[in-house]
């Protein structure tokens, strides 16, 4: 056996020859890149596509979807620390909707009851978008606190007109 393979090996020297060449062909069908860093796998912009899902629940991120681009993936990973140690605030429930590419958005707290707040967005959802928007609050929200009301402040319009197709909310949920 070459000097190099025998060096990599993680066997005692006692192995028999059957161990040795059974680690040595799943040892070079899994090895990672000569220059890849084991610190990198827990970076979310330099950690393997393969691996994101998974720093992502180590992370505790609250909603990951696996159709989401690589980029915006690795933007709602990179948020998560912050998101976490804020949450219940106005700021994380702002900061996880914002790494969700949801856009912006007020709060109005106190709006009939003390633990009740509306939230107006400053553009036009899809269904599978309101979906996703009142989960992440729900899981950003402090728990004594309720969603009572979501606005939109912008319509899709198509010819001036607004496009009604099934597709888009307007108005308030």
């Amino acid at each position: 056996m070459p000097n190099n393979i025998q060096q990599q090996s993680l066997l005692p020297r006692t192995s028999t020859q059957f161990e040795i060449d059974l680690e040595q062909t799943g040892f070079f069908a899994n090895r990672p890149p000569e220059d890849f860093k084991f610190q990198w796998i827990w970076n979310p912009w330099f950690c393997p596509v393969d691996l994101l899902p998974w720093l992502a629940w180590s992370l505790d991120v609250d909603e990951f979807n696996h159709d989401w681009p690589i980029q915006r993936k690795r933007e709602v990973i990179a948020a998560a620390p912050l998101i976490n140690r804020k949450k219940g605030t106005i700021e994380s429930m702002r900061r996880v909707i914002r790494a969700a590419g949801l856009g912006e958005m007020t709060f109005v707290e106190n709006s009939g009851h003390w633990a009740e707040y509306d939230v107006t967005f400053e553009n036009h959802f899809t269904i599978d978008q309101y979906n996703n928007a009142v989960n992440l609050l729900y899981y950003t929200s402090s728990a004594r606190n309720k969603l009572r009301i979501v606005k939109y402040e912008q319509t899709l319009l198509y010819n001036n007109k607004a496009l009604y197709n099934g597709e888009y909310l307007y108005g308030s949920l």
